[in-house]
């Protein structure tokens, strides 16, 4: 069983970014997706966790 790697929406913003500095991808977009429920995510108080995965293939940085 493959385990979710949860990140909260700057982490994933940050971690895109250090792979490829100019990339187009924004906070506003993650938070499009969760808005949309286009990602998995789990609200723990007003933390947001954000399936790390899910979010790469839908804004088709990595495919399967």
């Amino acid at each position: 069983m493959k385990k979710r790697r949860l990140r909260s929406i700057n982490e994933i913003v940050n971690s895109i970014k250090i792979e490829d500095p100019k990339t187009a991808v924004t906070r506003y977009m993650i938070v499009t997706l969760i808005n949309n429920n286009e990602v998995f995510y789990k609200k723990i108080g007003n933390k947001i966790l954000i399936d790390y995965d899910e979010v790469l293939k839908k804004l088709g940085l990595i495919y399967e």
